[in-house]
């Protein structure tokens, strides 16, 4: 049986966030059947949001989900599960996303040769002001770019378009590429992460940059404790508005290769709308 449908749909804010939503009791126990609104709304959205049931130990869901998608992607701040907490009682130099400030849109793995397919976040405590989960959709912004700007794409296809540097670790990348058949995106763009774009890519990247940060592109939701984010995370941008210093906000993120049993059912990447992309790219 395989759900991995080649239907896409690229959204803005208008989303309806429901439609992402997938309730269950617990993640423990996935079969193929129960799986399958998952990985229809995966496939579909790039992204499903797992409605938990509470629990005394809500990790427990997210370790779980180790037998589904694949090897964890190991991360200097993971804990013996391979998760890395969220939590900015607990700020890390160098890291913007253990902080109350604003997180823009982006994928995680930047500095990584092969970043992660799949990522997943887990709300712990939400807040009641800011703290807004935030999604972008890839094919949204791919396909603004091919329509409306189809001599500026082929720059952001550069092997060095982009060059990320946090400390001392560096790493040059296209912003989009063509593995297999799909486009995958890389996207980075904040104040602590140092982004430098080839001059060559420069116009591109911000027109592009003009998209993801646009409101009417940006979806919003509180993340509520128990639920879990699983998306395409070369395919989906994700980010979190500020929100007060005197509030707790804590996640539990957890991302893999994408390579598990249940990685047959998904469909990753980003799929282009109009044959003549693959030429500009």
């Amino acid at each position: 049986m395989s759900y991995a449908s080649e239907y896409r749909i690229g959204f803005g804010a208008e989303l309806d966030v429901s439609k992402l939503f997938v309730h269950v009791d617990d993640t423990e126990n996935f079969d193929e059947n129960s799986f399958a609104p998952v990985a229809e709304r995966f496939n579909k959205y790039g992204v499903a949001v797992l409605v938990c049931k509470e629990r005394p130990e809500p990790r427990v869901n997210s370790v779980a989900l180790k037998q589904y998608f694949g090897n964890v992607i190991l991360h200097d701040r993971a804990d013996e599960d391979g998760i890395v907490p969220i939590d900015p009682t607990d700020p890390i130099p160098g890291y913007l996303g253990s902080t109350c400030a604003d997180h823009p849109p982006h994928t995680d793995g930047a500095f990584s040769l092969e970043p992660e397919q799949v990522l997943t976040l887990q709300c712990i405590v939400a807040t009641t002001d800011g703290g807004m989960t935030q999604l972008v959709s890839g094919d949204s912004a791919y396909d603004y770019m091919a329509r409306k700007h189809p001599k500026l794409l082929p720059a952001l296809f550069r092997p060095d378009a982009m060059s990320i540097q946090r400390t001392d670790i560096r790493c040059l990348r296209p912003i989009f590429n063509w593995v297999g058949g799909r486009v995958q995106m890389v996207y980075r763009e904040d104040d602590v992460a140092a982004t430098i774009i080839h001059p060559e890519a420069t116009e591109a990247f911000s027109v592009l940059r003009e998209f993801i940060i646009d409101p009417e592109n940006i979806v919003e939701f509180r993340l509520q404790p128990n639920w879990i984010v699983v998306l395409d995370n070369l395919r989906l941008l994700h980010g979190r508005t500020a929100f007060p210093t005197s509030q707790a906000r804590r996640m539990n993120r957890l991302n893999f290769d994408g390579t598990g049993p249940f990685g047959r059912y998904l469909s990753f990447g980003i799929i282009p709308t109009f044959s003549e992309l693959a030429v500009a790219a």
